[in-house]
């Protein structure tokens, strides 16, 4: 489900045929997807978190 169309309401007016005194809240897709998603490569939190401030200490992914 996606709330981006609020955003965009003539737009999706136009697209879906939705009356004007309607109002697009949100929308959801079904139906199955054309390929199947990968597995999300992701950088090591080290690599750009930090703590307290931006400029603060390298986050190490310990608890403290």
């Amino acid at each position: 489900m996606t709330t981006m169309v609020a955003r965009a309401q003539e737009g999706a007016r136009a697209v879906l045929g939705i009356p004007d005194h309607c109002v697009v809240d949100a929308v959801l897709a079904l139906g199955h997807p054309t390929h199947r998603p990968t597995k999300l490569r992701r950088a090591p939190a080290e690599s750009f978190a930090t703590y307290d401030r931006f400029d603060g200490p390298v986050f190490s992914g310990a608890a403290t």
